[in-house]
């Protein structure tokens, strides 16, 4: 493929799921350029032979997605200090033969929350339910944003960077949390959850844009403020083109990103 071409990829696994082609390749269309995202199959045991394959075929870059965002950093040359703080990358830029990884969910994540909130983060109390990539990154974003954080996960065994709350834990642990961020990969950290534990609680967010989840219509039932993924996923997206690109993307193919996948989700509806 011709080095001036705009090729990029997403991985993961699974990634029939994932909605990245479109939203990027409704950025080029937007932008006016020639460009295409290719969706990647790539199993945990094939992660270090896809990686090298991209080194050797020089796309702009590729994006990263579950289970991958934390296992691809032994693979690339150079983290971003946010993504090495973080320990998860969802974005490599390929640059001048080398892998550089970066981690766009942080930004996206905070900016997204803040914006839907309308209110100082500070002091926020917030209860992240999930302990991978996407988690780290929601709670390094947060922590910066001087919010008193917490954390829950199903095997607290398994988590090295953060003392995890067990899901047996939260009933007798609930009594203060203002904000639920669900970080699951399907977003069925709900399903675990009664939102009659939280008597605090003002707001439920779920990382997920596909469709509702349990616990973003238990939420709406109870009247609190529900938020959910579809503006991080399209920021975190518009971030990495910025890096793939090397220049900002401008508001107006933004916001062909978003019309794009909020299209896709209608049709698929």
């Amino acid at each position: 493929m011709s080095s001036q071409h705009n090729w990029i990829a997403v991985i993961g696994f699974p990634i029939e799921h994932s909605l990245s082609p479109s939203l990027y390749e409704a950025a080029f269309v937007s932008m006016k350029k020639q460009g295409v995202c290719f969706p990647v199959l790539v199993s945990p045991d094939n992660l270090y032979q896809t990686v090298e394959l991209f080194r050797k075929n020089k796309p702009r870059g590729f994006s990263v997605t579950m289970p991958h965002k934390e296992k691809i950093i032994a693979y690339l040359d150079k983290l971003s200090p946010m993504a090495e703080k973080i320990g998860a990358v969802n974005c490599v830029v390929c640059s001048q033969g080398l892998l550089i990884g970066h981690n766009t969910d942080a930004p996206a994540f905070i900016n997204s929350l803040r914006d839907s909130l309308g209110s100082p983060l500070l002091g926020k109390k917030i209860l992240l339910l999930g302990a991978g990539g996407v988690a780290r990154a929601c709670y390094y974003s947060l922590i910066n944003e001087g919010a008193d954080v917490s954390v829950v996960a199903r095997n607290t065994t398994k988590i090295d960077w953060i003392k995890a709350l067990d899901w047996n834990q939260l009933k007798n642990e609930s009594s203060s949390w203002e904000v639920i961020v669900d970080c699951t990969s399907l977003g069925q950290g709900g399903d675990c959850i009664d939102l009659n534990w939280f008597p605090d609680l003002e707001c439920v967010m779920s990382l997920t844009y596909h469709q509702d989840n349990a616990l973003l219509m238990n939420a709406r039932n109870k009247n609190y403020k529900t938020i959910n993924g579809l503006d991080m996923f399209v920021l975190q997206g518009a971030h990495a083109l910025s890096l793939w690109m090397g220049h900002p993307i401008a508001h107006h193919v933004i916001s062909a990103m978003k019309q794009s996948l909020v299209n896709q989700l209608k049709s698929s509806s």
